[in-house]
């Protein structure tokens, strides 16, 4: 068998469990292919080592019944295309375990009522993989390693729980749990972070809980944004980062659990936060204004060699005053121009 075709499962509208296990030529599930199993309890599809793509609609109109339980485990899987589960519903446990399988955009889109969800082994998110997905009682990533992109979590609801653990991340960009909504709790526990962006964990509406705990972040946190949350509760303990010049902030964080419950990594010897001193860091330097830039004026040396020895002991009283009131006319309408920042003028007699 390498392909299961559309309404294949037609004639078994009372079957309970289906397994589709070491076939090694199925490479192919068409769309609607377990449509109309509304007794189905069990559905298993494992061992197929020419199966690498889930295409769309492929879960599709089983309308079970029943909680159903979706296995997917060990089928070299590359990629989850687009609506690959759209109004699959009422799933008491789904588990997609594999190598390195790559989420695309709206492949859980529409799903509801999952008791259990569980992804391993995921190498790539695209935006909103999530998008529509509610009433989940845990969604569980784990033992993955994949960037969590700008709007990853975008339009998922009502999830009791986002567990995120034992992966290696690569990097949590700015807004990648942004317009999630009614989550009792976010754990991101014992993962190898690569990049936390600033703004990485705003706009979550309605979040009970944010833990971050026992991670190790490969580059500093570079500023407070970086742990910026809308979450009722934020518990960050127990992680490692990397303390250098960019993580001078953290002397002055107002919350001061933070620098007494994570630690530095081995370039400052696994010491508390708390006891982290920056040094040899390079003072902030500041942009030279250019409305402040000095402006020169060279007065032509003809001009002042038309003035003999003997005149200028008669007429220099005069030509300083006359000097002075150059400036002060030309400083005041620089004012004029510039009210805040006038330049400074700098008169140059050769």
């Amino acid at each position: 068998m390498n392909t299961v075709h559309k309404n294949a499962f037609r004639k078994y509208q009372n079957l309970e469990e289906l397994r589709i296990d070491k076939c090694p030529n199925l490479d192919l599930i068409d769309k609607f292919a377990f449509k109309g199993l509304q007794k189905l309890r069990l559905l298993t599809i494992s061992n197929n080592p020419k199966l690498t793509h889930i295409y769309k609609a492929t879960f599709a109109g089983i309308g079970n019944e029943d909680s159903l339980k979706i296995i997917l485990k060990n089928n070299f899987l590359e990629r989850i295309h687009g609506m690959a589960f759209k109004n699959v519903h009422n799933l008491r446990e789904l588990t997609i375990e594999d190598r390195c399988m790559k989420i695309a955009s709206h492949a859980f889109s529409t799903l509801t009522k999952v008791d259990f969800f569980t992804l391993k082994g995921v190498c790539s998110f695209e935006e909103q993989a999530f998008s529509n997905a509610s009433r989940i009682h845990q969604l569980h990533i784990f033992d993955s390693s994949a960037n969590f992109v700008r709007n990853m979590f975008v339009q998922l609801s009502h999830v009791n729980q986002i567990l995120i653990h034992e992966s290696a991340i690569a990097r949590i960009e700015e807004e990648a749990f942004t317009e999630m909504f009614t989550i009792s709790s976010v754990q991101i526990q014992s993962n190898k972070i690569g990049r936390v962006d600033p703004r990485a964990f705003v706009g979550m509406e309605n979040l009970g809980t944010l833990i971050f705990s026992y991670n190790t972040v490969r580059d500093p946190l570079e500023s407070p944004e970086c742990l910026l949350n809308s979450a009722q509760k934020m518990v960050f303990t127990e992680n490692t980062l990397h303390c250098s010049c960019p993580m001078r902030w953290v002397e002055h964080y107002e919350d001061r659990t933070v620098l007494h419950e994570n630690y530095c990594g081995k370039e400052e010897a696994f010491k508390t936060l708390a006891f982290f001193q920056p040094r040899g860091c390079p003072s902030p330097e500041t942009t030279p204004d250019p409305s402040l830039m000095t402006e020169i004026i060279t007065w032509p040396t003809s001009t002042l060699h038309s003035y003999s020895t003997s005149n200028a002991s008669c007429f220099g009283p005069f030509i300083l005053i006359t000097i002075l009131c150059c400036f002060i006319s030309i400083r005041f309408t620089c004012m004029n121009f510039y009210p805040f920042n006038a330049p400074y003028i700098l008169l140059v007699l050769p």
